[in-house]
């Protein structure tokens, strides 16, 4: 007789996923969805964005099925690639979003100063604040680790 999925562990579903059984990810994908999209919203807090890094998360793990060590829980491999995936998407968000500054100082009649000034007016990147939210979820997670 089969065990239920749902009973089984992490280890033991990318245990049966790794031997090419797909409902043991789709399982994996079930159990965790909910929390990683929470998760993802809070740092990237675009619709486009989460939905974007969620199913590249995925689609890691699905391609790396090989290189989990199951004697580590899932969760934090999981949680850490979503939150590296994260940050690569902040970081190119930033990179596209870059503006010269001459081009805002023109545009608003406004001296080079005044521009710099409201430029470093909040001193916290969104990737520093990516980081901050990382480190509390890593320490919650830690706090309620079995």
């Amino acid at each position: 007789m089969k065990p239920v999925l749902d009973k089984l562990t992490d280890a033991e579903l990318l245990d049966r996923y790794a031997a090419g059984e797909e409902t043991a990810f789709r399982e994996i994908v079930n159990r965790y969805k909910n929390g990683l999209y929470m998760f993802l919203k809070q740092f990237l807090n675009r619709r486009d964005m989460v939905e974007d890094v969620f199913q590249e998360t995925f689609l890691q793990l699905f391609t790396s099925r090989d290189s989990f060590d199951a004697s580590r829980p899932l969760r934090p491999w999981l949680f850490t690639i979503a939150a590296n995936k994260a940050k690569d998407a902040l970081r190119k968000r930033q990179r596209t979003a870059a503006i010269p500054i001459g081009t805002i100082a023109e545009s608003q009649d406004l001296s080079f100063d005044d521009v710099l000034n409201t430029l470093t007016a909040d001193r916290t990147t969104p990737y520093e604040k990516l980081e901050k939210q990382q480190f509390e979820q890593n320490q919650y997670m830690f706090r309620t680790r079995k």
